[in-house]
């Protein structure tokens, strides 16, 4: 028979049982932070190369192997490029376009042909 007020034997957790909640618990805290730390100074609403489609007007930044292409709205200021033709891979950009191409080591996977954003 139970006494009142004492747990039987094996309900109650174990100090082994309460290292690992908070272990778990550090964790994902950590793993939060890591996300909201590592997500950047950008908006959520930034959108980037990845999301432009035809008729988006796109800022440039960055030069090289580090250019970065962010959405804009064609009426803003920051607005230098139109995109015109959007390609998965693969076939390159007519004559008289500016390319963006977003790669995966060697293997690209998005082709961006642009204009000016007057056009």
């Amino acid at each position: 028979m139970a006494t009142p007020g004492v747990l039987p034997p094996g309900s109650r957790p174990t100090n082994t049982k309460r290292a690992r909640i908070i272990a778990l618990l550090v964790f994902v805290v950590l793993a939060v932070a890591f996300w909201f730390l590592s997500s950047g100074s950008h908006s959520p609403s930034t959108k980037f190369a990845d999301s432009a489609r035809v008729g988006d007007c796109v800022e440039k930044s960055g030069s090289g192997d580090d250019v970065v292409l962010k959405v804009v709205e064609c009426s803003s200021s920051e607005a230098e490029y139109k995109v015109a033709i959007r390609r998965p891979a693969g076939d390159r950009c007519p004559e008289g376009f500016s390319e963006y191409e977003k790669t995966r080591g060697s293997l690209v996977t998005l082709r961006l042909c642009l204009v000016p954003a007057g056009n």
